[in-house]
């Protein structure tokens, strides 16, 4: 996903986050916004629930009793209008080396409410010998009698888990008649969470230390030797893996997941980055997908032919962060909120922004934690007072804890490798192997240059003179592709959002007229990153492609905005009402629908109290606090 400009690796690492944390903080209700958005910042990396063994749910996240009823259709869902329109009886055979590798099915075991195993792949399907990885998959059987098949689902990145996504958080939102038709697929891409390998470049700390005394644009011969030695730290750990951690062969994966489920093809939902790996899934293995719906949906494949093109993308893709920003800013216009500064917000973020440094040595050394720090903060506009809180406690007192949280959010603050940069930067090496070292050095001095004239505001929170490893990665080997990348004429359903600050509506535009062989674009505007299942009329829309094999058709649809999830406390109490009826069905608990009904306005009634939030707030898992509480109000604690 990432270009081979130094600074465009770098807004890749900026715009890849879980969609998951994202939907839970954009439903935050008034009543409990600090809570939940510290809640939101580590709900994802819980790998349990209540001590009973409940899976945790983010309280703040949007649930199937909150999302639009559409009726089940009869349909089996093998209807050959939801196969890709092709003369062909069988399918294609797939890319060199991936039908040649001998798939066993999967030894499944419970976990929880779940069945998980794993699946091995090689390290390089054109050469086996280097070595095997195991790939970690989870599924949530269909709850419905009439089931259509798997739907694949990745929740973004990279270096988001799909194994949580699908432990912790589909059930939360994923409407009833998706859950209803399909057996949910999750799986860890190799590199993430539980598969192999870990992503590591030495020990903790150890790359940024390789290269905190490089400075560019101009680079000596020693430095760049000393960026190669850096690299040699990730080729030393994870051996022949360091350089197959791409886009490419996670599809390739994918592809050998779907047999090891033994499907002949798969439907398949991506957010964010889980757009790309649709993208590449399309493109390598078109008769295998059933049906494909993208959100939040970025183009892979920009033009990045000549200077001006990659000054002009970068722009595209960081542009929305400068917009959220200054909107924030411009929220901030009473003195009720802390960065008023007597109705002059901008210049007090700026103030805090020249601090931001404080924050690198607190995350490990890694350089983008002050940018980490302001960006996350910006996904919806519901965390805009959670980033002005944290902002001015830095600016006046000097505290961080509240950045820091917003940081944790993102990064290892130990020191470890950030997934989302490193996969996004061997992409980018894969994509465009013609963007090479020199072309990166020659176009960095005016990138910064052009940074700092056109996002003012955000370029204050970046370190613009750090040094990366990714211009030196091509020490690694990463494998070209060499074919279009153009999703092989599957109709594809792209979710475009003209207010996403991620993925900019341009780019989700420009996958559908400039990239996909058939797309169709679905546009939406609505205030934070990736839609469904938050908006009704998308809701419809994207069953009638994967429920009912609707095949888009091309052009673009429309669907109008939608704040019913942001309204107020009768949400909350619905929301509450939904987690009870989750832990009743698990636990198989004899109660009827009143029950839940009465334990959710005893909660809502707890969550109320301030001492209650503050103890949630100095939990060490505020997402685990909440749900031991709603088992203690149940009775069942």
């Amino acid at each position: 996903m990432a270009h081979a400009s130094q600074f465009r690796r770098l807004l890749w690492m900026l715009v890849s986050f879980l969609v998951v944390a994202l939907l839970a903080a954009s439903c935050a209700r008034d009543a409990t916004t600090e809570e939940s958005s510290t809640d939101s910042t580590t709900s994802t990396t819980t790998e349990g629930g209540a001590d009973n063994g409940v899976g945790s749910r983010s309280t703040t996240t949007q649930t199937a009793g909150d999302a639009a009823k559409v009726k089940p259709s009869n349909d089996t869902g093998k209807s050959p209008s939801t196969a890709r329109r092709s003369d062909s009886t069988s399918p294609s055979p797939g890319p060199a080396g991936r039908d040649d590798w001998d798939v066993e099915s999967i030894d499944w075991h419970r976990c929880g409410s779940l069945s998980c195993g794993t699946v091995t792949v090689p390290i390089d399907y054109e050469d086996p010998s280097q070595g095997t990885l195991d790939i970690a998959v989870n599924k949530a059987d269909a709850q419905g009698r009439n089931p259509i098949g798997v739907l694949f689902v990745n929740p973004g990145g990279p270096g988001a888990s799909g194994v949580d996504f699908v432990a912790e958080s589909v059930a939360a939102y994923f409407p009833p008649e998706l859950l209803d038709r399909f057996d949910i697929v999750g799986w860890d891409p190799r590199g993430v969470g539980e598969s192999e390998p870990t992503i590591e470049c030495g020990d903790d700390g150890e790359l940024f230390d390789e290269l905190a005394d490089l400075r560019g644009p101009q680079y000596s011969a020693q430095e760049i030797e000393l960026g190669e030695e850096a690299v040699e730290l990730c080729a030393d750990s994870m051996g022949a893996a360091a350089g197959a951690l791409d886009s490419y062969h996670v599809a390739m994966d994918m592809d050998v997941i779907r047999e090891a489920v033994g499907e002949d093809e798969i439907s398949y939902l991506g957010f964010s980055y889980g757009s790309t790996l649709g993208v590449w899934y399309a493109t390598l293995f078109p008769d295998r997908v059933r049906a494909m719906v993208l959100d939040g949906a970025d183009n892979p494949q920009d033009d990045l032919s000549t200077y001006e093109a990659r000054e002009a993308s970068m722009l595209e893709e960081m542009s929305g962060f400068e917009t959220q920003l200054a909107e924030a800013l411009k929220s901030c216009d009473s003195p009720d909120c802390p960065l008023y500064n007597d109705g002059d917000p901008v210049s007090a973020y700026k103030e805090a922004a020249a601090k931001l440094d404080v924050l690198v040595p607190l995350a490990g050394g890694n350089p983008d934690a002050p940018v980490f720090a302001v960006v996350t903060g910006l996904y919806s506009e519901t965390d805009w007072p959670l980033l002005m809180d944290g902002l001015a406690a830095l600016r006046d007192d000097g505290d961080t804890d509240i950045l820091m949280d917003l940081i944790e959010f993102q990064i290892d603050t130990d020191g470890g490798i950030n997934e989302t940069e490193y996969i996004n930067c061997l992409d980018g090496w894969v994509l465009y192997p013609e963007l090479d070292r020199e072309s990166q050095f020659d176009d960095e001095e005016r990138l910064v240059a052009t940074l700092r004239r056109e996002l003012p505001l955000l370029s204050a929170a970046m370190d613009l003179e750090a040094v990366y490893a990714c211009p030196f990665m091509d020490t690694l080997h990463p494998r070209p592709f060499t074919g279009p990348l153009d999703g092989g004429d599957v109709p594809i359903l792209v979710i475009g959002n003209p207010s996403d600050p991620a993925t900019p509506f341009v780019e989700s535009k420009q996958l559908v007229d400039d990239v996909l062989s058939n797309g169709t674009l679905l546009e939406v505007d609505h205030f934070q990153h990736t839609v469904y299942p938050l908006n009704e009329c998308v809701v419809k829309r994207v069953h009638e492609v994967l429920i009912d094999g609707d095949v888009p058709e091309g052009g673009v649809e429309h669907c109008d905005r939608d704040d019913s999830y942001l309204s107020g406390d009768e949400d909350l109490v619905g929301l509450i009402t939904s987690d009870c009826e989750y832990i009743v069905q698990e636990l198989e608990l004899d109660e009827d629908s009143a029950f839940c009904e009465r334990v959710a306005q005893e909660m809502f009634d707890t969550v109320q109290d301030p001492s209650w939030s503050a103890e949630a707030e100095r939990a060490d898992d505020p997402s685990d606090f909440y749900y031991q509480t709603l088992l203690d109000v149940m009775g069942v604690g």
